[in-house]
């Protein structure tokens, strides 16, 4: 749906796998990055800043502008926010999705957003993907940016929300880079 490049699944799945083989379809691991230059490795663990993609073989800074809005690099295994997801994301949850079904769930979702996510997803993806969909989230991503004459600063914050006090946390700060 966003007219990027599919290689680039395979090579997101090679950047997170703990091994340093490239045994994904279009996988790259390290022999690729260390030709290149600078020379670094991939990360083999988890993500722990969405902008970590920019790094991937092949991704140029108008894929990554794209992709951008659309990913999120969290902390252990939370669900997807069917209220907020982008159109992008909700397209993604099935291969058999289609332009229709979306821009349906998003009318649905319009102004109050689902009143029950179960019974609107239920006939367009599979059971596990179902268990993985809620409708709201703990987690939020503050963007400041800060103004003096002619230099512009940029603070990127993670929150998260605790679920039974509603205290706010931040995660994970960084300076100009998402």
């Amino acid at each position: 749906m966003l007219g990027l490049d599919p290689r680039f699944a395979g090579i997101a799945a090679d950047w997170i796998d703990s091994n340093v083989d490239a045994a994904f379809p279009d996988g790259a691991e390290d022999p690729i990055y260390t030709g290149m230059i600078p020379p670094y490795r991939t990360a083999n663990q988890t993500l722990t800043s969405a902008s970590e993609l920019a790094a991937l073989e092949g991704m140029d800074r108008a894929s990554f502008r794209i992709l951008e809005p659309n990913i999120v690099a969290l902390p252990g295994r939370t669900s997807i926010n069917a209220n907020t997801a982008t159109a992008a994301v909700l397209q993604s949850l099935d291969e058999n999705m289609t332009a229709a079904d979306v821009e349906g769930l998003l009318q649905e979702r319009e102004g109050s957003g689902f009143a029950d996510v179960q019974t609107s997803f239920s006939s367009l993806v599979t059971p596990d993907v179902l268990n993985g969909l809620g409708e709201s989230t703990r987690f939020f991503r503050l963007k400041v940016i800060v103004r003096i004459d002619t230099v512009r600063i940029t603070l990127y914050s993670v929150l998260q929300r605790a679920e039974q006090t509603g205290a706010v946390t931040p995660i994970l700060r960084s300076l100009g880079t998402t």
